[in-house]
């Protein structure tokens, strides 16, 4: 079991199949038609966040508290109660906006130029593999998914012995 969240028992839930028609299965289309609509509320929330944070920076601060607390509650009560899920995914996408948005604008200050590659870099890989997979390139496996976990864990380690190492002044360059 990988994700406490969804797991094997998520779905014997009988009030949660009681709730849902069998015609309501997950598509392809569906998971990709909502997907740009909760990044494009996202993308809408921090770039206003952004904005307003230029004219404003007094509520930097307020806006990443409300953004984060927020996200964390929402995410909380999404993960105990999934039949309200649809109702609430909006809202967490406008916290995670607001976090972005006002994360983005101080990380650019520090490091000008970062934000653009963030998002050049998320996007490349987002609609490589996206596409990749939609053409049946990729194929989900179990010794797949055994990969990419074990490369997520390798690359947490290295990150984390970078991180413990800048402790003590030694800086790896990643």
């Amino acid at each position: 079991m990988s994700n406490p969240i969804l797991n094997e028992n998520t779905f014997i839930n009988e009030s949660y199949t009681q709730n849902y028609a069998i015609s309501d299965v997950m598509t392809k289309n569906g998971v990709i038609t909502k997907t740009a609509g909760l990044l494009l509320l996202v993308l809408f929330t921090a770039v206003l966040a952004c904005f307003k944070v230029m004219n404003t920076p007094a509520i930097a601060n307020g806006l990443l508290i409300v953004g984060a607390i927020g996200g964390l509650v929402t995410a909380i009560i999404t993960a105990f109660n999934k039949t309200i899920t649809h109702l609430l995914a909006p809202l967490y996408a406008i916290f995670e906006g607001l976090v972005i948005g006002v994360a983005s604008l101080m990380f650019e200050s520090m490091f000008p130029g970062i934000v653009f590659q963030a998002i050049l870099g998320t996007f490349a890989v987002f609609f490589t593999i996206l596409a990749l997979y939609t053409s049946r390139v990729i194929v989900v496996t179990q010794k797949m998914r055994a990969i990419i976990f074990s490369s997520t864990i390798a690359i947490a380690v290295v990150y984390l012995v970078a991180f413990l190492l800048s402790f003590i002044n030694i800086r790896l360059v990643i």
